[in-house]
């Protein structure tokens, strides 16, 4: 599995230990780009595997915060209660020696089945960590939905009054499924509820006195300028994945022990050490597959849209006949086990459902279906282009309207992945199944993500030059592991060809305090001339 709205963790197929990397980590080799004579410099690393970039600017080591309290929101979904990714998470912020100086509370709910500290797994409780221990702290809870927002606003409400510091970190930890569908499976609840942006920001206006030095989302593709511009208000920095998480998701040892240490280090290099602790570890070991992650200055974020809205109405007509999202696909896992439907074909890569899942939605289509390997909410009745699989789409153990292609190259994706098959094993029960599948070839493309710096680069004229510059303002650090291609931290949504996932970013974006003539612009990806022509990113690199 991934981090995703759906996807994060590996399976309990795999090394079930959690952390089963082994390789050392190699010493960064720094190569300096110049984004033209205008723009700050950026530094590059590269090295095992692993490529970082940070801005050189000089920070303040230290605040004077004295104190510090992370509010770690942890809907475990079927992250935990298939693979335990959630306790194995608790267990290195244990393992970091936090809980004296600086506090970490935990809300735990979402999941069926906790496999760890006696966890309770039919209603939510709240925990602290305190010199080594979990604690349970509060058991006067039901079972809460992990996506409405007052579940959210409470437990800050709840952390911050009983846990008062000079600082405040908030992280949000399960899948995520972008700034348009938002973060949060709970096994729980409805197929489709989830967390959207605007109701991040409910949440978060229920408690106008706090104020987060971080916000933190430890899950799938929220990297994204619309989720910044959105949270903006309520916190100094960001860190989000715009790329697919891989299954050991972040890191929490080093950085917490950090924050232990010194409560007042600052939020740069916290951030920085977050970034490069998890392309780190996932670097050493190729069967986590690949990642990304970004440190992003929320005080540089209006700038950075304001630069976007400027470029791509200047580039308007470019951007409508070439579809400019990234076909960065999320990797092949191994060690795959018997899942649901495993023998239906239901899976990419499974039997004879070979490939013919991924064609059968390109573009819209297989966002409707919800393919292994993510959690999106997508459009239910979308097209998307197909190719011809339509002898493989059905029979006692197929998936029946899993890829139905027709001759005319276009693939029905509604109910992609539900209960369409005549056999046992056939179809999965609801929209978030398919991620027990140890198989994906869901892209980025699936959530209309055009990366902003590849983007730029692709252009030349004042505009872009100013967005270049911008963009490095606000991604101070970045990093990836080698595998990543066409991904520099922070994308933005383009809704090629795709009428129905419009209709939700429209009222998402909205209610989210997005301009709504921008909102209003974006209609026009709708029927984009070029929605079917991806533009070659191949020989873009990120320091034109």
């Amino acid at each position: 599995m991934t981090r995703h709205n759906q996807s994060k963790r590996t399976t309990t197929t795999h090394n079930k230990s959690r952390r089963f990397l082994a390789v050392p980590f190699v010493a960064l080799v720094t190569l300096m780009f110049v984004f033209g004579m205008v723009l700050r410099p950026i530094a590059f690393a590269e090295g095992a595997g692993t490529t970082q970039r940070a801005n050189n600017v000089v920070r303040a080591a230290t605040t004077n915060a004295k104190s510090a309290t992370v509010l770690v929101y942890m809907n475990g979904s079927d992250l935990e209660s298939e693979a335990g990714e959630a306790t194995g998470d608790i267990t290195e912020m244990l393992e970091s020696g936090i809980g004296t100086n600086a506090n970490v509370v935990i809300e735990t709910l979402g999941t069926r089945q906790w496999q760890d500290y006696g966890i309770a797994s039919d209603h939510t409780q709240r925990y602290a960590i305190k010199q080594g221990k979990l604690e349970l702290v509060d058991d006067s809870l039901g079972q809460l939905d992990t996506t409405n927002p007052n579940t959210l606003a409470d437990f800050i409400r709840w952390g911050t009054e009983n846990y008062p510091a000079d600082r405040y970190i908030l992280l949000l930890w399960d899948h995520g499924a972008g700034p348009v569908y938002g973060f949060g499976y709970d096994e729980f609840q409805g197929d489709y509820a989830a967390l959207t942006l605007d109701e991040m920001k409910q949440a978060l206006d229920a408690n106008p006195g706090v104020h987060f030095d971080m916000i933190g989302m430890d899950c799938c593709i929220m990297g994204s300028l619309e989720t910044c511009v959105a949270l903006q208000p309520y916190c100094d920095y960001m860190v989000l994945s715009e790329d697919f998480e891989p299954g050991i998701g972040w890191s929490y040892k080093e950085w917490m022990g950090k924050l232990e240490q010194n409560p007042g280090v600052d939020m740069v290099e916290l951030g920085t050490t977050i970034v490069d602790t998890m392309i780190s570890e996932v670097s050493k070991d190729e069967e986590n597959g690949d990642a990304t992650l970004a440190l992003i200055d929320e005080s540089a974020v209006n700038d950075l849209y304001n630069a976007w809205v400027k470029f791509a109405y200047a580039n308007q007509e470019t951007l409508l006949n070439n579809n400019y999202s990234q076909q960065v696909e999320w990797r092949d896992r191994p060690g795959a086990g018997q899942v649901p439907g495993q023998n239906s074909g239901h899976a990419p890569g499974q039997g004879s459902g070979q490939g013919f899942g991924h064609s059968s939605g390109q573009g819209s289509g297989h966002v409707s279906g919800q393919a292994p390997g993510a959690r999106p909410h997508g459009a239910q009745n979308s097209f998307g282009g197909g190719y011809d699989y339509y002898d493989y789409g059905y029979g006692d153990n197929y998936g029946y309207d899993y890829g139905y292609g027709y001759d005319d190259n276009y693939g029905y994706g509604y109910d992609y992945g539900h209960d369409h098959a005549n056999g046992a094993g056939g179809g999965w029960d609801n929209f978030w199944d398919g991620w027990d599948s140890d198989t994906s070839y869901v892209t980025m493309t699936d959530y209309y993500v055009t990366d902003i710096l590849e983007v730029a680069n692709t252009m030349e004229s004042n505009e872009a030059t100013a967005l270049k510059q911008a963009f490095a303002n606000a991604v101070i650090h970045f990093g990836s592991t080698s595998g990543e291609q066409g991904m520099s931290g922070l994308g933005v949504t383009l809704p090629y060809g795709d009428a129905e996932f419009y209709d939700e970013l429209e009222r998402v974006f909205t209610a989210s305090g997005i301009d709504k003539d921008y909102v209003k612009w974006l209609e026009s990806f709708v029927g984009a001339d070029g929605a079917d022509d991806f533009y070659d990113f191949g020989n873009v690199r990120m320091a034109a």
